[in-house]
């Protein structure tokens, strides 16, 4: 996976979707530091991160041409990916 094509993707997620990806993924919070900075429910934060997640797989198998990403694929793996590819 690209690092780009990560990154364009992320960023074509909503602001809500967005900023909970990024402070999970690229900063390594935990769901209820998420919900305080941001003031929101901790399952408003749960909910906004699945919905990210499933926008994000839409957008990388389209981009990729509909080719299905693996089981192995999950987020922690691409969060190592995003921190490697942006340092």
């Amino acid at each position: 996976m690209e690092y780009e094509s990560l990154y364009t993707a992320i960023q074509q997620l909503d602001e809500h979707n967005r900023i909970p990806v990024i402070l999970k993924y690229m900063h390594d919070m935990k769901d209820l530091e998420i919900a305080a900075v941001l003031q929101e429910n901790v399952n408003t934060i749960k909910s906004r991160l699945y919905k990210a997640r499933m926008k994000l797989k839409n957008l990388l198998q389209h981009e990729s041409g509909g080719a299905v990403l693996s089981k192995e694929t999950n987020m922690k793996k691409t969060k190592k990916r995003v921190i490697n590819g942006f340092e």
